[in-house]
């Protein structure tokens, strides 16, 4: 007998169901062979719809006004979907909007988000509309609900294909994990991939288990930022962070526990077979889950004796702070905007309470951190649910209650890393910096680094002492052209965004393939978002913005595509820097505004506290090097000149200043 399924999507005026409103609800009842039932309805609604709602949906007032209400279709949903499995992507937004607003549906549910993590590979972006861009070849979405719905589906089935590729042995522990789990949205997976399992019996296919049978002779370590391995790991072979390899025997202990989370493990179950050591890099998540799969990695080192290696700065650094880089092997590092940042990730000092469960009681380690985090919160002046990043000062670290808290971490089952971690808390404690992250009601994270700590490019040399050391620029061929032009209003008039939105449609209007705007913050881009989707809309140009039109990966795997609409990307400098987005065919570069300021590390918020002038001696240089990064950046995709909307370089004293630490190769106009 066929497995049935109810698959949903709504359209909504925005995210918040209690202040927004339904304008569309579609579900088709279907099985793996096809489809059964539809039900299909627009939602009243008396209002006018959100201009940039109307753009992304194309519904209209006129599809709305005439159209039943949300308590008379309640009802009739509720009769469609009977008890079976409600599937979508995502499908958590939908139906707790709907439950919010008087339905109420307490089918078990099935998420097309973590089922795809599970089975699919080197995707940029797990968006519905990039998965089914990629796998589908009927329907696609169009964010309006019933598309979206044949697109989910179409894609359900592809997915439930791919068990196939699952042996035998991890088809068993899948079951074995789904069977035992207490939680009691397990259920409907065990149903399903008992099912699927039992429809698609095992078809053996030939992986890429990470070997590498053209490996150089040549025996070399080169470390960029991030994202720079990304795009040159079919260069060379890509060495791993040593911090985040899966500990295959605590995944199999975590089978048999009824309390472990089941989602994070069926991740990775189905990724063993297809790499020789599997490491968090090969599983598909969500940055909020990686606390979770965090819990179950180990550390491992390759032999960096042979071959060409390619690694990120964070990677570099971790293996010489555990004395795995051989002293005879030549290293070169490409300077980059992270490089002083990923030295001082390196050099911190981590408490985290997932570190000491793998070795104690969970309950004992818990009950440890809830005192400290008691203590933080009263001695802060925080309530219970308020969130804390930030230094605590020296008569807090002296109190009892921090005394007691590393005390009983001593009195826990140790090994030589987490001594030597607690240690160096200690130590820090009394003469260095500690710094805090209280999030919600999870245990806090404490990083603290020694106070004589300093961070620069020698320094750096002086870490790798002992070793063949060279760090490199990349060199652009071609002189870099920065020019300024003078708004006619001061960024702090009530006009200076329409002012600005106005500027950059009139120089943008005519994008014929790409262009970048930067932008000093996501209040910034939202602002200008709101008043230029829709004019570009209309000349048919794409307006990319980071947060307002979709996820990190969704925005550079259209800028990747080839066959799209002329582009413009709207993002911080941060995203620029730290995605390095294809620009391929840009013509024009504009900076709304200077980029002030220093990088997030709470190193440099102490050296601010103690200069005498952190604007000069901190940010300053800081917004002569982010300058030098955007412009170097920018070379490399041959786009040689930058227009900066900020003429305080010109009109200020201290924007002058910003120049002396401009790149030789930048020619200021």
């Amino acid at each position: 007998m066929c497995m049935k399924f109810i698959c949903l999507d709504i359209e909504t005026t925005g995210f918040d169901p209690k202040n927004n409103s339904v304008l569309e609800i579609a579900a088709v009842k279907y099985d793996l062979d096809g489809n059964i039932d539809t039900f299909h309805t627009f939602i009243n609604f008396q209002e006018n719809i959100p201009a940039l709602i109307k753009k992304l949906t194309s519904i209209t007032e006129t599809d709305v006004q005439n159209a039943p209400t949300l308590e008379s279709q309640i009802p009739l949903l509720e009769d469609f979907c009977e008890n079976l499995p409600i599937m979508g992507h995502n499908i958590q937004f939908d139906l707790n909007f709907l439950n919010a607003n008087g339905a109420n549906l307490q089918n078990p549910k099935l998420d097309t988000m973590p089922l795809s993590h599970m089975v699919f590979e080197d995707i940029p972006s797990f968006s519905l509309e990039i998965l089914c861009k990629t796998f589908n070849t009927e329907y696609l979405p169009s964010h309006r609900a019933i598309d979206d719905v044949l697109a989910n589906i179409e894609l359900f089935r592809t997915i439930c294909k791919k068990h196939s590729e699952i042996p035998e042995e991890d088809r068993n522990k899948i079951l074995t994990l789904l069977k035992t789990t207490q939680n009691p949205e397990a259920e409907v997976y065990l149903n399903l991939f008992e099912y699927t399992f039992a429809v698609h019996s095992y078809e053996e296919i030939q992986h890429n288990t990470d070997s590498d049978t053209n490996k150089p002779t040549e025996n070399t370590i080169f470390a960029v930022d991030q994202n720079k391995v990304t795009q040159l790991k079919n260069s060379q072979q890509v060495l791993l962070n040593p911090n985040f390899y899966i500990d295959l025997e605590s995944v199999h202990s975590a089978i048999n526990n009824s309390q472990s989370d089941f989602y994070s493990i069926l991740r990775i179950l189905p990724k063993i077979h297809k790499h020789k050591k599997l490491h968090i890099n090969h599983l598909n998540f969500r940055s909020d889950q990686f606390s979770q799969l965090s819990k179950f990695c180990k550390k491992d080192f390759e032999d960096l004796t042979h071959n060409s290696w390619i690694c990120s700065l964070e990677t570099l650094f971790e293996y010489k702070k555990h004395e795995q880089l051989p002293s005879q092997t030549p290293i070169e590092i490409l300077d980059g905007p992270y490089l002083e940042e990923s030295f001082l990730k390196s050099q911190e000092n981590i408490i985290k309470a997932a570190a000491f469960e793998k070795q104690n009681d969970t309950e004992q380690v818990t009950f440890i951190f809830y005192h400290l985090s008691k203590y933080l919160h009263s001695y802060l002046g925080l309530s219970p649910d308020q969130n804390y990043f930030g230094l605590l000062d020296r008569y807090g670290l002296t109190q009892k209650e921090f005394s007691d808290f590393i005390f009983e971490l001593e009195k826990l089952e140790l090994n030589q890393e987490l001594k030597y971690k607690v240690e160096q808390l200690k130590q820090h404690a009394k003469n260095g910096y500690v710094y805090l992250m209280l999030i919600d009601s999870n245990p806090p994270i404490i990083k603290s680094i020694s106070y004589d700590l300093e961070v620069s490019k020698r320094h750096i040399l002086e870490f790798l002492t002992g070793h063949q050391v060279k760090i490199i620029k990349s060199k652009s061929e071609q002189n870099f052209m920065l020019q300024t032009h003078n708004l006619p209003v001061s960024q702090k008039d009530s006009e200076y965004i329409n002012v600005l939105s106005e500027t950059l449609f009139e120089s943008l209007k005519d994008t014929a393939q790409k262009a970048v705007v930067i932008c000093p913050s996501n209040d910034n881009i939202k602002q200008i978002y709101e008043q230029l989707c829709l004019k570009f809309q209309s000349l048919g140009i794409e307006l990319l913005a980071q947060n307002q039109s979709g996820s990190k990966g969704k925005i550079l795997s259209n800028l990747s595509d080839d066959n799209a609409s002329p582009q413009i990307l709207l993002c911080t400098h941060h995203f620029f820097l730290k995605f390095n987005p294809d620009l391929h065919g840009c013509t024009k570069a504009i900076l709304t505004k200077l980029p002030i300021g220093s990088p997030s590390h709470f190193y440099y918020k102490i050296k601010e506290q103690q200069a005498d002038n952190s604007f000069i001696e901190i940010a300053i240089p800081n917004t002569g090097n982010n300058i030098n990064h955007i412009c170097e950046s920018l070379a490399q995709q041959n786009i040689n000149n930058l227009f900066c909307l900020d003429d305080r370089m010109d009109s200020t004293g201290w924007g002058k200043n910003i120049k002396r630490y401009l790149d030789k190769s930048i020619n200021f106009i």
